[in-house]
């Protein structure tokens, strides 16, 4: 490989021009180098006979622009530009000693950006013509940087779409996005859902045409008019169960370019179905709990006027009076009872648990705790007691199990209005004793067990007609979770209820 150094330059070019000349021929190689060398402006040239010349230099030193004769000893020029992608910031021109169309197409289809049938003539004016190729080439190059951008642009906006379809997508309550025309350009696969509408169905059709729904589509186009913005509407949707509609809130918001101008409509679907229920049961709760606290204050303050005032009412003799004490302490109690579990409540929802005083406690005991005041206030139910005798005690709170059993109990008795047997057992397992209190009363509906344990829920039967503040199975089941145990119910309507939970068993 031969290197020459000469005085050439081009156009704005500060430094040295580096050119690579791939030349077999001696003759015409001087001739080159001669051509270039009138030029009084800066250029280095660096001549090479093969290819494989030829690629060492590229990889060790990238020239700036390079000249390949078509024929070599060990191939083509053409086969050095396979190699040259479109990242290769330099034109390459090719030489010749027989031209005609199909060298030119040739040479161009590899992607030369001029070729040069080799003459003296043309030869001499090879430094012209490698003026006008850099130019064009800086002309591709520009034009190929700004491809390049354009296609990184583009890549990145695909990128940012899908990450934006992926995230509109999983978004948990139902999106629907509409232009300016109310056509739909985007929904999530929970308006999907609720919609019941595909995704491929609705995208690009007017709301009108897809949304089998007018409420919604009235709403979706006056907000597209700018009648409205985020006030919520809810909107009833029918269900599968005609008994059980579900409820979904509407937010509209309109879509704004910079300029402030409407291009369509986001609208927010979010189900609301569980939260209006509770609303309903809260509600619910506050009348009934104002009942069940008036009921025994009344009495509470009646008695007790009647014992304060015997004076003016009568007197009242010793078993009158004892019975209305026990009758305010009764009451008194219920009202304990309805206190304890509003405090209950407070704790829970304040995210904190239940506390409890773990002790060794003989099940027998707590068990009579809670079953005496029931024995005696009803005479029309039996209560069968069967624990297992080798395993006598658990490790609980007392006072927390008693309240479990009472409340247990006390739905025995309720829903059980005609009477019968109420059996309390137990039985080990492992290191836990599970207890269950079964009754043969009305019992329960699937869908009444399932709710069973929701704050504020009371089992509605007519046939009942029982108060209380549908707190009490919500308290059993965080008692019994916060002993590490467990609560489950087996009932069926008209054939009773049994609920069974597990306490641990103290250490051996």
């Amino acid at each position: 490989m031969v290197k020459m150094a000469h005085d050439m330059g081009f156009p704005n070019s500060a430094q040295s021009l580096q050119v690579l000349l791939v030349e077999d021929s001696p003759t015409h190689a001087a001739l080159i180098s001669d051509a270039f060398a009138s030029s009084d402006r800066p250029l280095h040239l660096s001549v090479t006979s093969c290819l494989a010349e030829a690629r060492e230099s590229i990889a060790n030193h990238p020239p700036n622009l390079l000249l390949a004769d078509l024929l070599l000893p060990d191939g083509r020029g053409t086969d050095l530009l396979p190699s040259l992608a479109e990242d290769v910031a330099y034109p390459v021109v090719i030489l010749t000693s027989h031209g005609d169309e199909q060298v030119a197409v040739e040479a161009m289809k590899h992607g030369a950006i001029d070729y040069v049938v080799k003459s003296a003539q043309t030869l001499s004016h090879l430094p012209q013509v490698c003026e006008r190729a850099l130019r064009d080439w800086e002309h591709i190059a520009g034009r190929r940087e700004a491809e390049k951008k354009l296609k990184m642009a583009l890549e990145k906006v695909r990128k940012d779409r899908a990450r934006l379809d992926a995230i509109l997508q999983s978004v948990g309550d139902g999106l629907l996005v509409t232009d300016e025309r109310n056509r739909i350009i985007q929904m999530s696969m929970a308006a999907e859902s609720m919609l019941g509408i595909s995704h491929n169905q609705a995208i690009g059709q007017p709301v009108s045409r897809v949304i089998p729904y007018r409420e919604l589509v009235e709403k979706i186009c006056q907000a597209a008019q700018g009648e409205e913005t985020w006030e919520p509407m809810d909107w009833t949707l029918p269900n599968s169960d005609p008994q059980s509609p579900r409820i979904v809130q509407v937010r509209t918001s309109l879509a704004l370019n910079r300029e402030n101008q409407r291009i369509g409509v986001i609208t927010l679907l979010q189900e609301v179905t569980r939260e209006r229920e509770i609303e309903r049961m809260r509600n619910q709760f506050i009348s009934t709990a104002a009942h069940e606290l008036q009921t025994p204050l009344t009495a509470i303050i009646g008695y007790s006027d009647l014992l304060l005032h015997q004076d003016e009412y009568g007197v009242i003799d010793a078993a009158q009076q004892k019975e209305y004490h026990s009758y305010i302490c009764s009451k008194a109690e219920r009202l304990s009872r309805i206190v304890d579990d509003m405090l209950d409540l407070n704790c829970l929802q304040a995210g904190k648990k239940i506390p409890l005083e773990m002790a060794c406690c003989p099940i027998a005991t707590l068990v009579e705790k809670a079953v005496a005041p029931c024995r005696s206030a009803s005479g029309r139910h039996r209560f069968d007691i069967e624990l297992d005798p080798a395993h006598p005690t658990v490790e609980a709170d007392g006072q927390r199990i008693v309240q479990v059993l009472d409340n247990l109990l006390s739905n025995a008795v309720k829903y059980s209005p005609q009477g019968g047997r109420i059996r309390i057992s137990s039985q080990a397992s492992e290191d836990r004793l599970r207890v269950t209190v079964s009754d043969q009363g009305l019992g329960m509906t699937r869908e009444e067990v399932d709710r069973i344990f929701d704050y504020f829920y009371r089992v509605d039967s007519s046939d009942t007609a029982q108060g209380g503040l549908g707190l009490g199975m919500a308290v059993v089941r965080s008692i019994i979770e916060a002993h590490g145990g467990t609560i489950a119910i087996d009932s069926e309507p008209n054939r009773g209820t049994a609920v069974s939970f597990t306490l641990p068993l103290p250490p051996p």
